[in-house]
């Protein structure tokens, strides 16, 4: 009912101004349709949390018609390749990796030259130095640089 009487005011809005109070009428009803929609997700939150609560933490049959869910939800069944439709998960995992290296292709060259006389002796890092800076990580020092790291902490409301 709420949902007709805004509709009316919005087709009277298009035809021209609305009064003041027809438009008062349209900001109390879009403000309670937003309420009352807030209502109704709250309760269905509840519910499904109250649901999942009674049931979920057993080894129920729900437990196991949502756990199935999320999996087929999150499943690829087939792809559509130059060649038809994939169905086979080896094939299937084939043509996802060849898509992406095609899409991002192959790793380039990217050393970049510069003109050695671009910088004075005493701005120049030696070449041990250069050595250093461009040695391959070790484990270690991915450990040490992961540890230190500030840990931070998300607030969930």
């Amino acid at each position: 009912m709420l949902q007709e009487e805004l509709l009316n005011l919005e087709l009277k809005g298009e035809e021209g101004l609305l009064l003041s109070h027809l438009m008062e009428r349209k900001t109390f009803i879009q403000t309670e349709l937003l309420r009352l929609v807030a209502e109704e997700e709250l309760y269905w939150h509840k519910r499904s949390n109250s649901k999942w609560l009674l049931e979920g933490d057993n080894n129920t049959s729900f437990f196991h018609r949502v756990a199935n869910g999320k999996k087929r939800k999150n499943m690829i069944f087939s792809l559509e390749g130059d060649n038809g439709i994939i169905k086979e998960q080896d094939q299937l995992l084939d043509h996802a990796t060849q898509y992406y290296k095609s899409l991002f292709g192959p790793v380039g060259d990217s050393r970049v030259e510069l003109d050695p006389e671009c910088w004075g002796i005493h701005e120049k890092i030696s070449v041990a130095d250069n050595n250093h800076l461009t040695a391959p990580f070790t484990e270690e020092e991915v450990k040490r640089a992961i540890f230190d790291m500030e840990k931070k902490y998300s607030t969930r409301s």
